[in-house]
């Protein structure tokens, strides 16, 4: 038997034994408790811009509703998600990009991973 067949039945068995069933680890205590059940307020840092041609301007609605996730500490844009289209596809499309560059303030003292969602009304006329 070659030293290369040693080696591959051996990994062979750890493949194909169970593996113990994973637990994600508690994060009760990853938010410091003086700072939960508070109301914050952030501004942006820098505001979603949006360039709209003479056309979209003329099809869109005036309000369109967005539900944005936050990472809180530095006030990065993680996730957003469409709640009232604007009536164009493109346009869609480019407030999502805008909203996805730009940021809001951070709130100190939190851990890194808490994430806030807040629901945001963007006029466009």
């Amino acid at each position: 038997m070659y030293a290369n067949d040693l080696k591959n039945q051996k990994l062979m068995q750890q493949l194909t034994q169970p593996l113990a069933e994973y637990h994600l680890p508690s994060v009760k205590d990853a938010v410091n408790p003086a700072l939960l059940n508070r109301s914050y307020q952030v501004s942006w840092i820098a505001e979603p811009r949006l360039d709209l041609t003479e056309h979209e301007r003329r099809h869109v609605k005036t309000d369109v509703k967005l539900k944005i996730s936050v990472v809180a500490k530095t006030g990065y844009i993680a996730k957003v998600q469409l709640l009232q289209s604007s009536n164009l596809k493109a346009v869609d499309h480019k407030i999502e990009r805008a909203v996805m560059i730009s940021s809001l303030e951070p709130i100190k003292g939190l851990d890194p991973n808490v994430v806030y969602v807040i629901d945001y009304t963007m006029q466009l006329k």
